[in-house]
């Protein structure tokens, strides 16, 4: 009976590893046809059926990297989802707590901060161009910035505050007796609790900030351009191929940094909100 159950045992054991393998596949392969294609002449990356791997790999495409305007553009992008995230963060925080603790947003805050999500931003993206256009700050990153980070407040607001829920009021309670004060309970005793979930929630507004494109689309001017608009630019030019896959590769790195840094938390975190609301 022992030696069946370790064979049933080597056996799932195996079905696992197998699916696993199977995943990993699927998920890097992207990031393979990327390189490949980055390393492809022009012919190479029109010719059907696809090339594989090159006659004679070459490293031109890289080139556009080292460019004046494509560095101008990845500072950008850096530029921008690094400040309306923190922005976004900071200010989503400090609220979240006060909604945790005042009881305020009730049983439809979720719900609330989803549908924020659900407004075209084209329709946002205008509106802000005709406010910030006053101001004569349309098409700069000053204008990207603060819609971005208004846009992704709520989101913040919705993780952070299942995040402050689930840290117990009598802990705070007892910190008080102990001698704090109010102001010190967020600091000295719900941050260590949710730091956590902190990192985790900026790893995500920072991929959802710097993957944006419609808000850039219409707000960033020249001087201002993204990297997800420069490659809505020149993706459409068959001759441009190479280069746009090695900027591909830069665009995903942030994003699969971000998601490294998020696993095992970023479950428990969209599901929080939800959950408890």
């Amino acid at each position: 009976m022992n030696g069946g159950m370790n064979w049933r045992a080597a056996a799932w054991l195996g079905v696992r590893y197998a699916v696993a393998i199977v995943a990993l596949v699927v998920f890097l392969f992207p990031l393979y046809w990327l390189a490949v294609t980055a390393m492809k002449t022009p012919e190479e990356v029109l010719t059907y059926p696809p090339v594989w791997w090159p006659a004679a790999p070459q490293f031109k495409s890289f080139a556009i990297l080292f460019e004046r305007e494509t560095l101008w553009v990845i500072a950008n992008s850096l530029i921008v989802a690094v400040l309306s995230t923190a922005l976004a963060v900071s200010l989503g925080t400090i609220s979240a707590y006060a909604l945790a603790r005042s009881g305020l947003g009730g049983r439809f805050f979720a719900a609330w901060a989803v549908a924020s999500r659900l407004v075209p931003p084209v329709l946002l993206a205008l509106l802000a161009v005709l406010a910030f256009g006053r101001f004569g700050w349309a098409g700069s990153l000053v204008t990207l910035v603060t819609v971005l980070t208004i846009f992704n407040l709520p989101y913040v607001m919705w993780m952070m505050r299942g995040y402050f829920r689930d840290v117990p009021i009598a802990l705070e309670e007892t910190a008080l007796v102990a001698g704090l004060t109010r102001r010190q309970l967020p600091v000295m005793v719900a941050w260590p609790i949710v730091r956590g979930g902190v990192f985790a929630t900026t790893a995500f507004t920072f991929v959802l900030a710097w993957n944006e494109l419609a808000f850039a689309l219409v707000l960033a001017g020249d001087s201002a351009m993204t990297l997800p608009v420069l490659l809505a630019e020149i993706g459409t030019q068959p001759e441009a191929r190479g280069g746009v896959a090695a900027l591909c590769l830069v665009a995903v790195a942030p994003v699969l940094v971000a998601l490294i840094f998020m696993h095992g938390r970023l479950a428990r975190t969209l599901s929080l909100g939800l959950v408890r609301d």
